[in-house]
């Protein structure tokens, strides 16, 4: 299981540094085949309230990270 400490922290410092947002990463996900169902629950699962410690929270969380780890490597020029 994932370690949720800190998720939302990671994520919007990761989003800050590419000048990109929570709301786009939530329709990055959902065109990738996440299938979240609004924003509200996103927001939930990196807030720690929705989903913790459940498979369906680790698949979101790794989605976003997933998603993080291309946009960074797309921002550095990396293909």
């Amino acid at each position: 299981m994932d370690n949720y400490k800190d998720v939302k922290s990671e994520v919007k410092t990761r989003l800050a540094a590419l000048g990109s947002t929570q709301s786009k990463l939530f329709k990055e996900l959902n065109k990738r085949g996440y299938k979240i169902t609004d924003v509200q629950a996103f927001y939930q699962v990196l807030a720690e309230i929705k989903c913790v410690g459940t498979p369906r929270g680790e698949e979101i969380i790794n989605g976003c990270r997933i998603v993080l780890n291309e946009w960074e490597a797309k921002a550095k020029g990396e293909s």
